[in-house]
């Protein structure tokens, strides 16, 4: 398990979060909302008393509770189910998500002077997810900032998480296995590798 870095606090506005895109045909968040991005199995499930995270295949799995309470639903591209994340070659960091939950107890009007929409399921916080070097991250604090679903947000959020995450919970997550076989040049390519190393190995007569 890598060293978490130095919590660093972001205070993240409703100014950051993006409303160009509303989508209200699910008006409430899944049950249980899976995610196959880039060979990784993410699943958010909203089965118990706070949000759970699980990661991996059926074989292995692996269950991380965020700091939220359901139901949660991940941030999503405009107009598409699949999560919005971004990488950050810098810090070596493959995949930054985010996740809002925990219901939001605002009036309508205090909605819609945030320019919030009023007919969509709300949240108050954003939790982040980071995957670097084969471990998924759950960060160490939730950002109070307002969201409903089927809005995107800014980049500039994502940013702050991979920046500043203060590690909570990591767990290792795997790819998933890819359905096809290896190839006839992938097998004669390893079984070269295999010969010259061994002959690397075998110890020279003086």
């Amino acid at each position: 398990m890598p060293v978490a870095k130095e919590a660093v606090t972001f205070l993240f506005g409703i100014a950051l979060i993006s409303t160009s895109s509303y989508t209200f045909a699910d008006s409430m968040p899944l049950n249980n909302h899976s995610q196959n991005i880039d060979g990784y199995s993410l699943t958010l499930s909203n089965d118990n008393s706070e949000c759970e995270l699980i990661t991996g295949t059926d074989d292995k799995k692996t269950s991380l509770a965020l700091p939220l309470t359901p139901p949660c639903y991940w941030i999503t591209k405009p107009e598409s189910e699949e999560a919005q994340h971004y990488a950050y070659a810098s810090e070596e960091i493959s995949h930054v998500f985010l996740v809002a939950g925990t219901a939001l107890e605002w009036s309508d009007e205090k909605k819609e002077y945030n320019k919030l929409p009023i007919d969509a399921y709300c949240s108050q916080y954003l939790q982040g997810i980071t995957i670097q070097s084969g471990e998924v991250i759950i960060s160490g604090e939730k950002m109070d900032a307002p969201n409903c679903i089927g809005q995107d947000i800014d980049e500039k959020v994502f940013n702050g998480v991979a920046l500043g995450k203060a590690t909570e919970e990591t767990a290792e997550i795997d790819k998933l296995k890819p359905e096809n076989k290896e190839g006839l040049f992938d097998s004669i390519k390893k079984t070269f590798k295999q010969l010259f190393s061994s002959e690397e190995e075998t110890p020279q007569s003086n």
